[in-house]
């Protein structure tokens, strides 16, 4: 009899114990001969041999390590970005990294660490355990909320994952019932603001070199390269030529929009169907060279007020001819071009400059089918017309890399191209496996307090910390990198047993369908206190003293007189 005159319930038969046992730790049933071995042995140890026997099944990582994928809100896919993917092509790396460390009772304290600093644990480039940084990068995105909502997702996630604390509601103010103040959140969102994800992740594991599997990768990650490669470079070409044939276009735009800033000329070149960043590039180019022997008689010409401007037209005409402008040496094929000419009208003088390119063009394409580049090249005055058309910082030529200013309908083609061929590589049996991995960005966020949790409004600066309800007054600001490390190291800490306390609660609500504390992610001043506090804090000293060994607390549970019932 225990205290209050309650008696225990009776020992549970040996069918119902040994499914109990199956389902709590592989989440499967016994199969039949599995029942009549356990039937048959009469032995005390017969139960304690049933539970050795599932820790050691590779089912039993999968199992358990499914309870962390959930505290650490796991998914395979993001949701819908706009310019991404959906999916994480390596999510499954943190997914086996966890399954792995359960299997292998991997010390939870170490298991903690790892996911929150693996890449600062002086192992190597290629480790295995990068693979734990999942933790932080497998997460929920927001297609409105930017990096901001990012980083106070990963400080929700460690608070109430790691340390039973809703961090996350000092984010607008000081916490309403728990002592967190609003700077405390902010010092933890520095940590993760000061961190980014390279575009290149490491490989953590690869085929054989030379095996049939890794062979067949590298012919498929070649057709791939040439898909995307051509796909490019058609649209690039193909794009250069439209833009080769509206400069004069480009030149209305600009005579149109004297005076606007970027955004209306970008509006002003959508509205004609012309590019906004092409429009730009012009405008640039004549406000850096006013006297271009090319344009300089464009620029003459914009000058001429719109009352009377055909008259002073024909004036300018007759300079252009002779080759008077002053201050200007004109290219000798403008001259030409304008000579007998008389413009009633910018556009027209915007034709006859689109007739001069276009002419120069087409004799270069003719000369390259030709293979006779040599006598165009050689031609001064067509030759700087060409460089205005072709060389790599003229006006009207889109960078080769620069794919963010093609029109909509290609950006997003390519865009969803670029997408599959990532998840096409990564689903490949040959890929290699790379870790989804953070570093510390070369220049660390300083962080602020955001007020009313707006950050169009920073108040106060904040140091990069630990939480003072832990750390207490004593508490000294993180001193290397992000502070990733330094954040691991004090919530794994025996100094701090809320972690162990949280964890073996955990343990025993999955156990039992019911933790000792109701909230298991919740231990602050709002959740009910546990009935049987000395036994939580027991559990806690126990699994700290046992090398943080989550199978150890199984084995304590499940033989158990209390988990027998």
């Amino acid at each position: 009899m225990i205290e209050g005159g309650l008696e225990p319930s009776p020992k549970s038969d040996k069918i119902t114990l040994l499914r109990r046992a199956y389902f709590d730790l592989i989440g499967l049933p016994p199969n039949p001969d599995e029942v009549n071995v356990f039937l048959a042995d009469k032995s005390d140890e017969a139960f304690a041999k049933v539970v050795e026997n599932l820790l050691r099944d590779r089912r039993y990582g999968e199992r358990w390590g499914r309870h962390w994928l959930d505290v650490a809100r796991y998914g395979d896919s993001k949701g819908a970005i706009f310019g991404e993917t959906r999916e994480y092509p390596y999510a499954y790396t943190y997914r086996d990294y966890v399954i792995r460390s359960f299997n292998r009772d991997k010390p939870f304290d170490q298991f903690l660490i790892e996911q929150l600093a693996a890449d600062q644990l002086g192992r190597k480039a290629n480790d295995p355990s990068l693979a734990a940084l999942g933790f932080i990068t497998v997460n929920r995105r927001s297609n409105g909320g930017g990096e901001v909502e990012q980083w106070a997702d990963r400080v929700d996630t460690l608070g109430r994952g790691m340390l039973g604390l809703t961090i996350a509601c000092a984010r607008c103010h000081d916490h309403k019932y728990d002592p967190i103040p609003t700077a405390d959140f902010y010092s933890l969102l520095g940590v993760f603001a000061s961190c980014e994800e390279p575009k290149e992740l490491p490989v953590i594991g690869r085929p054989k070199p030379g095996s049939y599997q890794d062979k067949e990768f590298i012919k498929f990650k070649a057709e791939e390269d040439k898909k995307l490669k051509d796909y490019k470079d058609k649209n690039h070409v193909r794009l250069l030529k439209q833009y080769r044939e509206q400069v004069g276009d480009f030149l209305m735009v600009l005579a149109d929009g004297r005076g606007e800033k970027d955004n209306a000329l970008r509006v002003l070149a959508g509205r004609r169907k012309l590019s906004p960043y092409i429009a730009l590039r012009y405008r640039d180019y004549l406000a850096e060279h006013p006297n271009d022997p090319v344009f300089g008689a464009w620029q003459a010409f914009v000058a001429l007020a719109e009352s009377g401007f055909a008259q002073e037209a024909k004036k300018l005409v007759l300079a252009i001819a002779g080759n008077n402008l002053p201050g200007v040496q004109l290219n000798p094929l403008v001259v030409g071009a304008f000579k007998g000419k008389s413009p009633a009208s910018l556009k027209e003088v915007a034709n006859i400059y689109q007739q001069v390119f276009s002419s120069i063009d087409k004799q270069w394409q003719q000369a390259l089918k030709k293979d006779a580049k040599s006598k165009l090249l050689a031609d001064a005055s067509r030759e700087q017309v060409r460089q205005l058309l072709y060389s790599s910082d003229a006006p009207g030529v889109l960078p080769a890399g620069d794919f963010k200013q093609l029109e909509r309908k290609v950006y997003l083609e390519l865009l969803k191209l670029n997408a599959n061929y990532t998840l096409r590589l990564a689903m490949h049996p040959g890929s290699p496996r790379r870790a989804m991995v953070v570093r510390d960005k070369k220049e660390l966020y300083d962080p602020h307090i955001f007020i009313r949790g707006n950050d169009k409004r920073p108040g106060d600066a904040v140091p990069r910390q630990f939480l003072k309800i832990i750390e207490g007054d004593e508490r000294k600001p993180f001193s290397k990198g992000a502070g990733r490390l330094e954040l691991a190291q004090a919530i794994a800490s025996e100094d701090n047993p809320l972690t162990a306390r949280v964890m073996v609660n955990r343990i025993w609500n999955y156990h039992f369908g019911q933790g000792l504390v109701n909230t298991p992610s919740d231990f602050g001043l709002r959740c009910e206190e546990p009935l049987q506090v000395d036994l939580l804090n027991w559990l806690a000293r126990e699994f700290m003293a046992k090398g943080w060994s989550i199978k150890h607390m199984h084995r304590l549970i499940m033989n158990s007189a209390t988990y027998q019932q």
